[in-house]
C-alpha cells in the first residue's frame, strides 16, 4: 500500500473479498534527503533519506517472515545474499543485450524481442534458471550478429528511446515498420535492472532497491534519468506511450516530454496505445512516420 498501482490495489482487495489473504506492506513516496537528513545511494544513482530506507527495510522484515512462516523455515541472510547475487547475474546479462542492442551501429535484435527480455527480469517468468539461459543465449547471438555486421534493420533506421510499455505489443513492429529502430528504454521498472547492492546487509539492498523504483517517486527524477539514457544510446528522438486507464501519474508524460524538450532538444512524440490497437493502428503509424521523418530531416 501507498506508492502502488490503484488497479493492482483494486485487485488484491478483489482477492481478500474472495477469501484469499493478502499480505499488505507499506512503500513511502520517495522524497530528495533534505538538509538535515543523512543520504542513502540507492541503484540508478538516487538517493533517498536514510529514514525511508530503514522504515522501508522494516516493512520488508514482515514479508521475510511471512515467507518463513509458510516454507516453514528461515530465510536467513546468507540465503537472501545468495539471491540478490543470482538476481544480480540476470541483471548483468540483460545490461549486456541492452548495451550492444541499442548502441551498435545496426540494429541487431528487434523491438519487440528486447521489450519481453527486459520484462524476463521482472520475475524471471517465475523460473530463474530458465530466464538466464533465455537471456545468456540472447546475448550470444547478439555478439555473433554484432561480430558479423549483421543487423535487422537499416542502417540508417532513427533511434528512438521509447517510454513505457505498450498495452498491444505490435506497435513495437510498428515502430520498425515506420523506420525506427528501439534505442534506450523506460518500460517503469529500473529497479528491477539496475543491480541490487551487494556490500549492505541484504535487507537493506533490497529496500534500497524497492525505493529506487522511478514509479514511487516524482516525475522530474525519472525524467532526468530518461535524459541521461537518451545521451548514453545516442537516441535522436523520443516516444512517450501512454496506457489507457493507468493510475499513475496523468501528466507524467507532459513532464518526461517538456524536460526531455527543454534539455535535450530532440523531438518528442506522446502516444496512447490500447490493448488492442487496430482501430488507431493508421493514426499511431501517421504519428510515428511524422517522427522519423523529422528526425531525418534534421540530419540533414
Amino acid at each position: 500500500v501507498g506508492a502502488t498501482c490503484d488497479d493492482f490495489s483494486g485487485i488484491a482487495q478483489r482477492l481478500e473479498w474472495l477469501g484469499y489473504p493478502i499480505l499488505w506492506w507499506e512503500m513511502p513516496h520517495r522524497r530528495r534527503p533534505d538538509p538535515d537528513e543523512k543520504p542513502v545511494a540507492l541503484p540508478g544513482g538516487l538517493f533517498a533519506p536514510a529514514g525511508q530506507v530503514a522504515f522501508v527495510s522494516g516493512e520488508l522484515g514482515r514479508v521475510r517472515k511471512a515467507i518463513e512462516d509458510l516454507a516453514g523455515r528461515r530465510l536467513d541472510d546468507a540465503a537472501l545474499a545468495a539471491g540478490i547475487r543470482r538476481a544480480n547475474g540476470v541483471r548483468r546479462l540483460l545490461a549486456g543485450l541492452r548495451e550492444l542492442a541499442f548502441t551498435t551501429a545496426v540494429c541487431p535484435l528487434p523491438a519487440l524481442e528486447m521489450l519481453l527480455a527486459e520484462m524476463l527480469a521482472i520475475h524471471f517468468c517465475s523460473d530463474r534458471a530458465e530466464c538466464i539461459r533465455v537471456l545468456a543465449e540472447l546475448l550470444a547471438e547478439v555478439r555473433t550478429r554484432v561480430r558479423c555486421g549483421a543487423g535487422v534493420l537499416p542502417r540508417e533506421a532513427v533511434r528512438v528511446f521509447w517510454v513505457n510499455p505498450v498495452a498491444d505489443l505490435r506497435v513495437m513492429n510498428l515502430l520498425e515498420d515506420c523506420g525506427g529502430r528501439l534505442c534506450g528504454t523506460d518500460f517503469m521498472f529500473w529497479h528491477a535492472l539496475d543491480a541490487i547492492p551487494e556490500d549492505v546487509p541484504p535487507m537493506e539492498a533490497l529496500a534500497r532497491a524497492a525505493i529506487a523504483d522511478p514509479m514511487v517517486g516524482p516525475s522530474v527524477d525519472r525524467a532526468e534519468r530518461i535524459c541521461a539514457d537518451v545521451r548514453h544510446f545516442g537516441a535522436e528522438a523520443v516516444v512517450v506511450s501512454r496506457i489507457p486507464g493507468a493510475s499513475h501519474c496523468a501528466t507524467e508524460g507532459d513532464v518526461i516530454a517538456r524536460i526531455v524538450r527543454e534539455k535535450l532538444g530532440i523531438p518528442v512524440v506522446e502516444i496512447e496505445v490500447p490493448p488492442i490497437s487496430d482501430a488507431i493502428r493508421a493514426g499511431l503509424q501517421t504519428r510515428l512516420e511524422a517522427l522519423v521523418e523529422t528526425v531525418r530531416e534534421r540530419r540533414r
